[in-house]
C-alpha cells in the first residue's frame, strides 16, 4: 500500500473512531495500519482497548495476538489468538494468524490444521 493511501486510510479511520470509539472493525483496521507502519506497541494498546471494551468480539484478541507476534511475544500471542478462535470459530483470519504463529513455534501439525480450517472457512 502506498504511503499516501495509508495516510488517507488512517485519517478516515481516526474520524470514524472519534465518532464511534468502540467501532471494532475500524479499530482493527487502524491496528493493521499501525502494524504496517512498524508500530506494534500502539497496535497492542488498541487490541487491549478492544478486548476490554468489547469482550465478546474476536477482533480485540485477534489484534492483540497479531501485535504480540510482531513484538516477538509468541506465547502471549498464542493465548490471545486462541481466545479469538474461541470467540468466533468461523473467522478464517484468526486461524491464519494462529497458523503463522504455530509455524514460528515449530508446531507444524497445529499450523497445518489451522491453515486447513482457514481454507475451509474461506471456501
Amino acid at each position: 500500500m502506498a504511503a499516501r493511501d495509508l495516510d488517507q486510510a488512517e485519517r478516515l479511520l481516526d474520524r470514524i473512531l472519534v465518532a464511534v470509539p468502540d467501532h471494532a472493525a475500524a479499530a482493527a483496521l487502524k491496528a493493521r495500519t499501525l502494524l504496517l507502519r512498524g508500530q506494534p506497541h500502539a497496535a497492542l494498546e488498541l487490541g487491549t482497548y478492544l478486548t476490554t471494551r468489547l469482550p465478546l468480539d474476536r477482533r480485540g484478541p485477534y489484534v492483540t495476538g497479531v501485535a504480540l507476534m510482531a513484538l516477538g511475544r509468541f506465547m502471549e500471542a498464542l493465548g490471545a489468538l486462541n481466545q479469538a478462535v474461541a470467540l468466533d470459530p468461523d473467522d478464517p483470519a484468526s486461524f491464519e494468524a494462529r497458523a503463522s504463529l504455530n509455524e514460528r513455534l515449530g508446531h507444524t501439525h497445529e499450523a497445518a490444521s489451522d491453515r486447513a480450517r482457514a481454507r475451509m472457512l474461506r471456501d
